[in-house]
């Protein structure tokens, strides 16, 4: 399979995850940086929604304003918690072009 269309796999299967699903994952997030990881799921699956069908189901973690800037490396790892492909979390973060070499959440860690 081609990195292509694993990739658009990997897209079409998260887009199936609901708002819902989306508030759970993040909220098993530790706080410092529930928000980041939000910000991001809400720009790659939220803001696409027209005013009628828009999703408020993330509004209540964004609007928090925290002034936390997380580690690139803590938030890729929290974004693989949240069901990210590691590769998609990668280009996602930009983490390669910037000479990061991404760790990866150990299997069945928390927070």
């Amino acid at each position: 399979m081609s990195d292509r269309y694993r990739a658009i796999t990997e897209l079409a299967r998260m887009r199936r995850i609901t708002p819902e699903e989306w508030v759970m994952m993040i909220n098993e997030l530790d706080d410092s940086i529930r928000e980041q990881v939000a910000n991001i799921i809400w720009w790659d699956f939220f803001g696409t929604k027209t005013l009628g069908n828009k999703w408020h189901h993330l509004d209540h973690i964004i609007q928090k304003r925290m002034p936390v800037v997380a580690d690139a490396q803590d938030l890729y790892v929290a974004l693989l918690k949240c069901s990210y492909d590691p590769r998609i979390a990668s280009t996602r973060l930009n983490l390669r072009s910037k000479g990061c070499k991404p760790r990866h959440a150990k299997k069945g860690a928390s927070k």
